[in-house]
């Protein structure tokens, strides 16, 4: 089959290979310092890369990397106080998952202090929180008798809407470890193809990242959206691999982990995808 000369060519994906190893270097040393976060964050992003990106994770020689990662997820926590920060109760629900998900020996939190942690967190206005929390362990097979309604920032925060959105991908896929199987995806898509102009807008460095890595695994790594974020990531990356989200804070911390991890995460793919085309 021939291309029709009234279409124009697309423009291969350029190589992200040098941004992805900046970065990659840069989230290894800023979870480096063991607190509960940054393990969890090491051995979630290392994790997605065995999944989504499994050549680069090869090549980079991540896999005893990963090992030492998860294996330092058996000693956080599973008490849930109250007091606890939302950040602080996400890193210890992150290792929960992964060591179920990696069939590791695995031990639940209580269901009842953990669905009054939830409830908790959903009164003092961190329900987006306490749905990924829910949903997580729920999957992990705890029996959280707690429902949350679909979408409800829609109306209220385009912000935390999208944030929703992205984790919707997250979890339909394993966190990159599955097909994308949902028949609401093409909606959910066409929806971030249409947020990437007005997150970069705005400054949302971070979540425009998690919308690039979301467009990825949908299929639409090529789209103009997804190239803009992707050349956007790479514009504010810093010479020793951080990629910074002023709205965020740009002091170190796990703000710049997290933003420095989902563009490793998006570089990686769009370089794997970038090999695959050649």
């Amino acid at each position: 089959m021939t291309r029709d000369a009234s279409t124009p060519a697309r423009v291969p994906l350029p190589s992200r290979e040098a941004e992805a190893r900046r970065a990659l270097q840069a989230m290894l040393a800023l979870t480096a310092s063991g607190s509960e976060q940054d393990r969890a964050l090491r051995a979630l992003i290392l994790h997605m890369l065995e999944g989504y990106t499994p050549r680069a994770f090869a090549r980079w020689q991540l896999a005893p990397l990963l090992e030492e990662a998860v294996q330092e997820l058996e000693s956080i926590s599973r008490e849930f106080p109250r007091e606890l920060t939302a950040d602080d109760a996400l890193a210890r629900v992150d290792a929960v998952y992964l060591l179920h998900v990696r069939k590791r020996p695995c031990v639940l939190p209580e269901c009842a202090p953990f669905t009054d942690y939830l409830l908790h967190l959903d009164e003092t206005g961190d329900s987006l929180y306490a749905w990924l929390l829910c949903r997580l362990m729920q999957a992990c097979g705890l029996p959280v008798p707690l429902v949350f309604p679909e979408r409800p920032f829609k109306e209220h925060s385009r912000l935390l809407d999208l944030y929703w959105v992205t984790h919707l991908y997250l979890l339909d896929t394993r966190y990159l470890h599955g097909p994308l199987r949902s028949p609401e995806a093409p909606t959910w898509t066409a929806e971030l193809l249409e947020s990437g102009s007005w997150l970069l807008e705005q400054g949302h460095l971070d979540l425009a990242g998690e919308v690039a890595l979301c467009l990825q695994v949908a299929g639409q790594g090529d789209s103009d959206t997804c190239r803009m974020i992707l050349d956007a990531l790479a514009r504010e990356q810093q010479p020793d691999g951080r990629v910074l989200d002023s709205t965020l804070g740009e002091t170190p911390g796990e703000a710049v982990a997290h933003t420095t991890a989902v563009a490793l995460i998006a570089f990686a793919v769009a370089e794997e995808q970038s090999g695959a085309e050649s």
